[in-house]
Order: C-alpha cells, then structure tokens, then sequence
C-alpha cells in the first residue's frame, strides 16, 4: 500500500481516497454480481472479501474527522464518513447481494468460513435487506439522517471549549505544582480550566465549591444545543427500529450481543447493583468522614479518585514517578515479553501532526502492522480517549494500522508530561485495544478485527489495564523523573486505586450511565421529556445527592454517539476482564498464561462466538465472582 501523505493531506486527497474505496469495492461488487452458476466459497465469498478489503482501505477518514489539525480536511473527511455509510448501508440493503451469498454451498468449507456467511446472512436480515423495496430506501434515509445528527452531536460538542475562570487561586488545594504552572491565566490573572482539564479538577480539588462549579460546567457541555439532537438522534432511532419490527431501538442493537436482549441487560445492571450494595454503603460512610457531611454529585470524581489511597499517600505523590515516555516505553517491553510484539519507532512514516509517533510492529522477523500514538492534546482534537481501527489487518494480504488517541497535557520545555495513575490506568486501557487490533488477523477479512459482539470489545483493554494496577509490574518501570529513585513501598499501596469499576461508587457511576443509555433507548414514543429519564437513571443508582442547578448531561454524554443504548458494555467487560486475569496464577508477568490468553482470545478475532472464545481460555463460562471480589463485595 503506497503511503497516503498525511503529513501534507489536502481536501482534495481525502476525496480521491474516498471515491477510490467507494470505486474499487464497487468493481468487486459487480463481478460478484456477473456471476453465473454455482456459486460457491471461491467465486462469491471470496469476492465479498475482496470488496470488504478495498473499501477498508478509505477506512481513516473516520479518523481525520476528528484529529486532523486542519479544518478543511477534517470537513472533507466528515463529507467522505458520509458518503461511505450511504455506500455501506446499500451494500447491506442490496438483496442481489444477500441471495448471492445465501446461495453459495458452504458444505466443503472450514468451520470459520461457515462461521463468517452464516454471520453475514444473519447481518444482512438484522439491517432490512428482506423488506420491500420503499421500507429499504426508508431504512437507508433514517441512517443518512442518524449519521448527520451524530456528526452534528460531535461538532457541537468540540465547538463548546469555554474554560472556567478561577479567580482566587487559594481554591487550587490538592492540585499538583506542575498542573498549576501549566496553566494559562485569564486577563486578571485567573487560573484557566480548560475542558480538558475539568475532571483532573474535579478529582483532585480540595474546594467543594470549585468541584461544584466545574461539575456544573461539564453536565452542560454541548448544550442546549446537543440535548435537542439527542432528542431527535432518539426519534430517528426508535423510527429505525420500529420499521424494522422491534420494540425498542435497544432490542434492535442488542440482538447481535452477548446479552441478547435489554431484559438480560436490566437484570445484569440490577444483579451489579444489588452486589455492589454493602460496598456503597461502606464507601458512603468513609465519603462522609472525609468531607464532614453528605456526599453530592460534585464530590463523585473526588470520591472514586481519593477513597482508596488518600490514608495512605495523596494520589498524585505517584506523578513524579510515571513520566509518559517510561511509561510507554514499558508498555513496549510488556507487549514483548508477554504477546512476543516489538515497536520500532518509524519516523519515515507520515503522520497528520508533529506530536503523533509512529511505530513499526514485528514479531520476530514478520511484520505485524503499524501504530500510531496521538497523546497530547491539541485546538480541535476531542477530548474523549479512544483507539481507531484506521485498516484492518488480513492473514497475508493487509498489515492493520491503528491508533492510540489520549488527551494528554502537551510537555513544557525541558519538563516530561507526569502521568497520574488515572492517566496509566487510560494509557494501559487504550494500549489494549492497540494489541487487539494488531493480532486479531484472520485469513478473511470478515473474521479479523474486533470480535463481533459489541458488548465483548472492552475485554482486552479492561484485561491490558491489570497490568497498569500490578505493583510487581508497575515497580519494574516506575522511577522519578529526576533523581532515578524507584517507586517507594510507602507508595506502592496507592497504586490500587483509583478506578470507576473498582469502587462502590465508581460502579454505581457506571451504573447509571449503563441505565440512562438504556433508558433513553427504550423511550415510549409519546416521552419527549429526556431529562426527567436521565435524572431518575443517576437518583436510582449513584446514591449522591442531585446538583442543585439545570444540567443536560446526555449533551456531553459521547457514548450515545457509538455505543449509543450499550454503555452497560463497560461493566459486561469489567466482569469478564477480572474473570480472565484471574486465571494469572504465576502473576501477570507470566508469559505462558499471557500466551495462552492470546491463543483463546485475542487471536480468534471474529472467527466464532465471544462466548466461544473466553469459555476457551476459562474452561467455562465467565462469573461474576472475581469482579466482585475486587470490591470486597465476596
């Protein structure tokens, strides 16, 4: 593949690439659609893939709409994801294609190939194509319309950057001195809290008022504008599922999952709740011994971040010691020790911006793919942390490309950008998805990448965080920045906190996001009140009193857009993740069990069943035991 010049894209680059992919999977299509006689594994499904592989190749564009410093090549991308849906969703409409595939004799073909056009058949009747042919056109314009809205809902958001002003900087207490000499002043010498910097305020900002007035901020952003495209994304959807034949845009989504149905997500989201309990209870009374009253939705951040090494050593005494380049370097060495993959930093190859590394992957002699790495922050960069499939990798045809996107604060001359242990806990997470989508190649396309089951894909990355937790591995690589000392046992016991999935009140966060995704969801079709669903979802779960002042949090909630009723996905993960590392006898370092993991899970990709693959690796079906236990709960 000839290197797309991303280090000198133009608009116009982006429109060729996409009509390239839009073109050369069409000549695949039609060739398919020639074909005379019996059709079998060869002659049809082998063209399906070949059109899968070309039209994979425009896949970045999803990427440049969102980190592309230029504004013009991020419109010409968001143009180019556009026309790519509308492509894509009348391939899967088209039923030429669907009885082209139905036809072809799988009787002499391997388990993953009748695995791969079963899922495919099954996909196609999920997506409308045995409707008449007006539902099918009225199918592709509620998509069209559901993907403006989304890119509107994304738009909205990155354009909403109004910082908080804090004039009186005695409010800064528990703030670390390199985050406060970082930050820009206002005219009048204000601190400047810019949204990238709001939850790093809300976790560590002794002042309950400045948590107040920045929780405030943040459960505002995007709005009013977003809660109104969220009202009509909601509509569009619930029309979708409705002409498709379901109850609910949630039953639609889910029947391709592991959970199968919202009924088994309700009943999961109340098993997690009712486990979780006593844990709450515990965390509540603590909460109320640190802040001398009753804990409100303002104190959450701060809570999750500080309830479990504050007795211990103040969170962010652990900076000094993860400088981001030893951490990154360390993600290397593990990923090669463990998984057998080595990062060489290739600076020969384009990248869109000045601060995004390039790397090489091999296993052994065999190349493996490329990743990029995309950490600092940046003027039209999203906020969110995320890891993009920018090519997905096939057995002996296509190397996968991915990329790592975090919002680290950009380094100061002669000082490294000092990493939290929220800021590992990301970087270890994301990392995860990086490893998954390099190893995840199959010999077809439509069985490589990211298992199919949306509500399996955080498993790796949930797993990969483990090792971001364990102080055996943590201790190998963390020294301070500047004298070289290695981590003190004094604080080794701070390492174990803080995170969301690991904490009373950090899962009944989770919780309520996981509700109110779901809810939103299964609106009746007479609601128009959103608010009224969001704000019973967070008082039936987060058990923290309700901030005083309007909020539209599902303005700035980004998982409507993408995991859109599915947010529960984390917790599911969360579950299996700590059923897996689990299974880590010799500890995390063991390269044997790491080996087999891999094996059972990772490599299988979209070969077969997610259940399939963790019941491989288990010897069973996961439980809910090893999470719970983590919170003390069992």
């Amino acid at each position: 593949m000839r290197e797309l010049p991303l280090d000198r894209l133009t608009p116009g680059d982006v429109r060729t690439l996409v009509d390239s992919s839009i073109a050369q999977a069409s000549v695949y299509r039609d060739s398919l659609l020639a074909m005379r006689g019996r059709r079998t594994v060869r002659n049809t499904l082998r063209l399906y893939d070949e059109m899968s592989i070309a039209f994979n190749t425009g896949q970045i564009v999803a990427l440049l709409t969102n980190v592309h410093p230029d504004s013009a090549v991020r419109a010409a991308a968001a143009e180019g994801v556009r026309r790519r849906s509308a492509f894509f969703t009348a391939l899967r409409l088209d039923p030429r294609l669907y009885r082209a595939l139905l036809a072809v004799d799988t009787s002499q073909a391997d388990a993953e190939t009748r695995y791969y056009i079963a899922r495919v058949l099954a996909l196609y009747r999920h997506d409308g194509v045995d409707r008449d042919s007006s539902t099918r056109a009225r199918i592709a314009a509620l998509r069209d319309e559901a993907v403006r809205l989304e890119q509107g809902f994304n738009s909205i958001l990155a354009a909403d950057t109004a910082p908080v002003l804090l004039a009186d900087t005695t409010v800064l207490g528990g703030l670390p001195g390199d985050w406060r000499r970082a930050q820009r002043r206002g005219p009048a010498g204000e601190v400047v809290v810019s949204p990238e910097d709001m939850r790093f305020v809300l976790q560590n900002a002794e002042d309950a008022g400045v948590r107040r007035q920045i929780m405030l901020r943040l459960q505002n952003r995007g709005a009013p504008g977003n809660h109104f495209v969220i009202d009509t994304l909601l509509r569009v959807r619930a029309q979708l599922a409705t002409l498709l034949g379901y109850p609910s845009y949630a039953a639609y989504q889910f029947e391709n999952h592991m959970a199968e149905s919202p009924q088994r997500v309700w009943q999961f989201l109340d098993d997690l709740q009712r486990v979780t309990e006593p844990v709450v209870q515990r965390d509540v009374a603590r909460a109320e011994s640190l802040l001398g009253r009753p804990p409100q939705a303002g104190d959450f951040q701060f809570l999750v971040y500080h309830l479990r090494g504050r007795a211990i050593a103040r969170p962010n005494a652990l900076r000094p010691y993860f400088p981001y380049e030893r951490v990154r370097d360390a993600l290397f060495h593990i990923a090669d020790t463990l998984f057998g993959l080595q990062f060489t930093a290739a600076h020969d190859i384009p990248v869109w911006h000045p601060d995004v590394e390039a790397y090489r992957v091999a296993e052994g002699a065999t190349p493996v793919g490329i990743a990029y790495l995309d950490v600092h922050r940046r003027p039209g960069k999203p906020l969110s942390n995320s890891t993009a499939s920018v090519r997905l990798g096939v057995r002996g045809r296509v190397l996968p490309r991915t990329a790592l996107l975090l919002s680290l604060p950009q380094p100061r001359p002669g000082e490294p950008v000092l990493l939290g242990s929220q800021d590992v806990a990301l970087l270890f997470h994301e990392f995860g998805h990086v490893l998954e989508n390099l190893v995840t190649v199959r010999p077809w396309f439509g069985t490589s990448g990211l298992p199919a089951e949306f509500d399996f894909r955080e498993v790796p990355s949930i797993v990969f965080e483990g090792w971001g937790r364990d102080p055996a591995v943590l201790r190998t690589f963390a020294r301070h920045y500047r004298t070289g000392e290695p981590l003190p046992d004094s604080l080794v016991a701070a390492l174990q906190q803080p995170d969301e999935t690991r904490t009373g009140l950090g899962v009944r966060g989770l919780l309520a996001r996981a509700r109110m995704s779901l809810a939103l969801h299964e609106r009746p079709a007479a609601t128009s009140d959103i608010d009224s669903i969001v704000q019973a979802q967070f008082a039936a779960s987060a058990r923290l009193g309700q901030l005083t002042g309007e909020s539209h949090p599902e303005a700035s909630f980004t998982h409507l857009v993408g995991y859109e009723a599915a947010y529960y996905t984390y917790l599911w993960s969360a579950v299996i993740a700590e059923d897996v590392l689990g299974q880590f006898k010799s500890g995390l370092m063991d390269p044997v069990t790491a080996r087999a993991y891999r094996r059972a899970v990772l490599d299988p990709g979209r070969s077969r069943p997610a259940g399939a693959s963790i019941e491989q690796f288990l010897g069973r079906p996961f439980r809910l035991d090893a999470w719970a236990a983590t919170l003390g709960a069992k």
